[in-house]
C-alpha cells in the first residue's frame, strides 16, 4: 500500500466497502427517507486506488450522485442513461485537458 493511501485511510478511519473493496467513510445520512426507506441523501469519502484494489460496479441510483476528484491518476466515470445512451467523463486534475474535478 502506498504511504499516501495508508495515511489517508488511517486519518479518516476508512473501511472497505463490501463487494467493491473501495475504502470509504460515510460522512452524512439524511434523516428524511425515500418511499423505499432509503435515505433521501448521503455523502461518503471514497478512496479509489490500485492497492488495496477498488472498483465501482455499475449501479442504478434513486437519487443524484456527485463525484469530487482531489488527486491521483485520472479515472473514467461511465454514465448510463435510461434511453440506452452513455457518456464517458474523465475525472482528474487538469480541466484544461477536459478533465472534471466535480461531476
Amino acid at each position: 500500500m502506498l504511504p499516501e493511501v495508508k495515511a489517508i485511510s488511517e486519518k479518516y478511519d476508512l473501511k472497505s466497502l463490501p463487494v467493491e473493496g473501495t475504502m470509504f467513510l460515510s460522512t452524512y445520512r439524511s434523516k428524511q427517507e425515500l418511499e423505499n426507506s432509503q435515505p433521501y441523501g448521503t455523502a461518503i469519502i471514497a478512496l479509489h486506488c490500485n492497492e488495496p484494489n477498488s472498483v465501482t460496479l455499475f449501479h442504478k441510483l434513486p437519487a443524484d450522485e456527485i463525484w469530487h476528484f482531489y488527486s491521483g491518476d485520472p479515472l473514467r466515470l461511465i454514465l448510463l442513461y435510461p434511453d440506452g445512451s452513455s457518456k464517458d467523463v474523465i475525472m482528474g486534475n487538469d480541466p484544461f485537458e477536459g478533465q472534471h474535478v466535480q461531476m
